[in-house]
């Protein structure tokens, strides 16, 4: 798909560096409108390229130091490193705000559930 849209994109910017390249020598408001095309199908073209190759690579970002150096007492680490991937939201937070709940409302009735007659509580008499 992203071939498909690279290569009509490419086609119309091509139809328009050819009008334009004629329209060496006519009024200027047409010469502005083929400049203006062109940048933009250029844009976009670009915009397809750099997405064609996200998608190629699945979006990895890959670093290659060439060289290090490391002066007197300082430390480096050589070798592969990887990163665990941070949680986005930690189990507990100490600092976390907590629910909000009012102790005046009665509790949600459950949907499908059968309602249940209350069981009467035997109060204890003081010669128990």
């Amino acid at each position: 798909m992203l071939g498909a849209q690279m290569a009509a994109v490419h086609m119309s910017m091509l139809n328009y560096v050819d009008e334009f390249a004629r329209l060496d020598h006519t009024p200027q408001p047409q010469q502005e409108m083929a400049d203006r095309a062109v940048n933009k199908l250029s844009r976009t073209f670009a915009t397809l390229v750099g997405a064609l190759k996200h998608y190629r690579t699945g979006g990895e970002q890959k670093l290659t130091v060439g060289q290090v150096s490391v002066s007197d007492g300082g430390q480096a680490i050589v070798g592969t490193v990887n990163q665990a991937p941070r949680d986005v939201l930690p189990e507990k937070t100490p600092n976390a705000t907590p629910a909000l709940t009012d102790a005046r409302q009665t509790e949600m009735e459950m949907v499908g559930e059968r309602k249940r007659k209350p069981v009467p509580q035997r109060r204890r008499h003081a010669d128990d």
